[in-house]
């Protein structure tokens, strides 16, 4: 006999699978650490959004990022800063600290 489902007119339900919800909820919390994802989570704050509601954008932002890997076959590759103001960047990465001007070159 085949199982039917008891009530054909109800839309699908929108809760999700609770495990992988609790697994990137958690990693969301765990990367609070990570500069980035900080960066994030008080980006999301200041927008006026509540704790746990900022915890559940980072996550859903992970989620997104590991879907893309997955999509593309990629590795992650953790993005770089970007200058504000044309700013020059040293060797690593970071801004550089005062008011240099890098000359231009035609």
């Amino acid at each position: 006999m085949a199982l039917r489902d008891p009530d054909p007119w109800r839309p699908p339900s929108k809760n999700g699978n609770k495990s992988i919800k609790r697994a990137f909820f958690l990693s969301a919390f765990a990367a609070l650490k990570d500069p980035l994802s900080r960066a994030y989570y008080v980006k999301k704050r200041a927008e006026g959004k509540r704790h746990n509601q900022a915890l559940i954008a980072l996550a859903r932002r992970r989620c997104d990022v590991l879907f893309a890997m997955l999509r593309d076959g990629a590795l992650y590759d953790e993005p770089t800063p970007k200058p504000h103001n044309n700013q020059p960047l040293c060797a690593s990465g970071q801004p550089i600290a005062g008011n240099i001007s890098l000359p231009k070159y035609s």
